[in-house]
């Protein structure tokens, strides 16, 4: 890559997954907290100073249903049956979950001294919400429980072709835009 990009480079990755941070500029983080890491997250996020680099948080954020919260990162894949496709039936939405645990995790950031941390994620703009599912079974209503700040398209044929009015702000863009 560097032949080809002057600029600084850096690899988004768990602490979990062992990556050798020596290759890259600055330390990029996927930090999602859970009830797994609750009690260990800040020093484990100290760890990642000692490489001696720019410490950047890459993804962090959480699903919209209620307890996704204390999934972290995971809330993706728990919200969904085994076929990887069907949202659970018995999960409530709630874009609630994810104001708090980013007005907890900010001050840690700053605190630590975390260069920057981007939200997981902004929109899935391949995704379209449809605010009351897509009937039993359909797996559609995940579309309304997923990551991200902003609701997608109604629509989904626009797919990343959507008007900017139409992605709705959630709860949690407010909240970042009110930092």
């Amino acid at each position: 890559m560097r032949p080809v990009f002057g600029g600084p480079l850096s690899y988004a990755s768990s602490p979990l997954d062992g990556v050798d941070r020596s290759p890259f500029d600055i330390v990029g983080l996927d930090a999602f907290r859970s009830l797994r890491n609750a009690d260990t997250y800040r020093d484990d996020l100290r760890e990642e100073f000692a490489h001696g680099k720019p410490v950047a948080v890459l993804e962090v954020g959480c699903c919209t249903f209620q307890e996704a919260g204390d999934l972290g990162g995971a809330g993706r894949y728990v919200a969904m049956e085994k076929d990887g496709v069907t949202l659970k039936p018995d999960l409530v939405g709630d874009e609630g979950e994810q104001s708090p645990l980013l007005d907890s995790l900010l001050p840690v950031f700053e605190e630590e001294g975390v260069d920057s941390v981007l939200w997981f994620s902004f929109s899935g703009y391949a995704l379209p919400h449809r605010p009351h599912g897509g009937g039993a079974g359909s797996g559609h209503g995940f579309l309304r429980h997923r990551q991200g700040s902003r609701r997608g398209p109604r629509d989904p044929r626009l797919g990343p072709h959507v008007p900017r009015r139409a992605r709705e702000p959630k709860e949690a863009f407010h909240a970042l835009g009110d930092r």
